[in-house]
């Protein structure tokens, strides 16, 4: 997706699992992801999402952060990140991506 991206270290990351800066006018600038593997039936709660706003807030630096889950988010997890600069994917998103973009675990 054109980003030039680096994992963050597994402690003392702030909850922030990749740091990303995409180079381009008007969309480009630091973004920071956080990944959550659930289980389908595990949806990720507004709890989760407060916090990963907080981290983001506190970069100071990110223009966006993007939530990916496999598994799905609350509606209240929904309603907390709307309006805000929080990207959320659930896991069929997810697999819509990889697809687009031509990944898959195989490609590994």
């Amino acid at each position: 997706m054109g980003f030039e991206a680096q994992t963050t270290k597994a402690s003392g990351d702030g909850g922030i699992d990749i740091e990303a800066v995409l180079d381009r006018p008007i969309v480009g600038g630091r973004y920071l992801f956080q990944c959550k593997r659930f289980a389908e039936d595990n949806p990720v709660g507004s709890a989760a999402i407060r916090e990963f706003y907080g981290a983001l807030i506190a970069d100071r630096k990110a223009a966006k952060g993007v939530f990916i889950t496999t598994s799905t988010f609350t509606p209240q997890a929904r309603d907390f990140a709307q309006g805000l600069s929080i990207e959320l994917i659930d896991g069929d998103q997810l697999r819509r991506l990889l697809k687009e973009h031509n990944k898959t675990a195989t490609d590994r």
